[in-house]
């Protein structure tokens, strides 16, 4: 882990389970990932209907995308996801605590109406930060 957490004082960050602000050194890449959602090799969707399913496979794909960049999880600073339905934001939360050790990385998330796909649950992105 390259990145420094700063805490603000309040009990959000442990109630929301994510820092609210990281600084990175300067000698450090940052690495971009598109989203990811549950798509197999195929480009078929995985776990359909199944919101801890697609989330496991958002993340390892995830996981996969950042190791093609030299990166792993534990350089992720950032997180955002994107779910479309509230009710799916606690076990999101519990399958991403299955991939990130704490300090967990800034995040954000968007309720939206669906997705790319309607079969589409979840999606993830990442910023990470790895040494040059």
């Amino acid at each position: 882990m390259s990145f420094t957490t700063h805490h603000t004082g309040t009990n959000w960050e442990e109630n929301a389970g994510f820092s609210q602000v990281i600084t990175v050194p300067a000698d450090h890449s940052l690495i971009v990932t598109a989203g990811q959602v549950a798509f197999d090799d195929d480009a078929q969707v995985v776990g359909e209907g199944n919101v801890e399913a697609q989330t496991r496979k958002s993340f390892d794909n995830l996981e996969r995308t950042l190791n093609a960049a030299d990166a792993t999880m534990n350089d992720v600073i950032k997180l955002r996801y994107s779910i479309t339905d509230r009710s799916h934001y606690d076990t999101v939360k519990a399958v991403r605590d299955e991939y990130l050790s704490e300090p967990h990385p800034t995040g954000m998330l968007a309720v939206l109406d669906e997705l790319a796909m309607p079969e589409l649950l979840v999606e993830i992105e990442a910023l990470a930060a790895v040494p040059e």
